[in-house]
């Protein structure tokens, strides 16, 4: 509802300067609040639908988009990108006894963007302990250096991977993956993301570190 909080808001501030409605032949007064829950209303709803369509147009129904490749007690496959932003990661042979962190996104998902404002924060608990956060996408540089500076990442970031990031899940959408300290997968979200499950997906992956560590 994002789109729509957002003109509901807008409405809502209109609606301290709203006096009156005047009809052709009468002046009829009419409170201020009620025009404001009337345009957020009509135009709220219309956005958010809209919004919400326009989305439907990219991501396929849960049940045809397949499961992460890789499952619990895996070993991830060398990780490939066209460029890095913030340096490119190491190779997996020098990050044994470190926890890492594979996110796997793209820009068009909204639920991408929102769960970016959890990642960062997570990031920075988590510093001290030396966890690795890897972000891949098959965007291009631009997209991700916008990305990046929009929600202050600082974190090893792969643009044009849509090569491995098939590999890794067989479609191009978002997961995360959590590597343990030997090297295997101790937990993916599957798709949390696509199931606008966002919000339990932080704290999720959260306890996943710790657990991990």
């Amino acid at each position: 509802m994002y789109f729509g909080q957002r003109i509901h808001t807008s409405s809502n501030r209109l609606a301290h300067r709203l006096k009156e409605i005047r009809i052709p032949g009468r002046r009829v007064m009419v409170p201020a609040w009620c025009c404001a829950q009337v345009i957020g209303f009509v135009f709220g709803a219309g956005l958010t639908y809209a919004a919400f369509d326009l989305f439907s147009l990219y991501v396929p129904p849960l049940s045809s988009v397949a499961a992460p490749s890789l499952s619990c007690g895996e070993r991830p496959m060398p990780l490939k990108a066209a460029g890095w932003l913030n340096g490119e990661p190491p190779p997996w042979s020098k990050l044994t006894g470190k926890v890492v962190v594979l996110d796997f996104w793209i820009d068009w998902c909204p639920y991408c963007h929102s769960m970016a404002s959890y990642l960062v924060p997570i990031k920075r608990h988590f510093e001290k302990e030396g966890v690795v956060f890897i972000s891949l996408t098959p965007d291009n540089e631009d997209v991700v250096r916008q990305f990046a500076a929009q929600y202050g990442i600082d974190w090893h970031m792969g643009w044009g991977a849509g090569e491995i990031v098939e590999r890794y899940l067989g479609k191009d959408f978002s997961v995360l993956i959590v590597i343990g300290r030997d090297g295997r997968v101790v937990w993916n979200d599957g798709g949390a993301r696509l199931q606008h499950r966002t919000d339990d997906a932080a704290p999720e992956l959260f306890d996943q570190i710790k657990k991990a560590l």
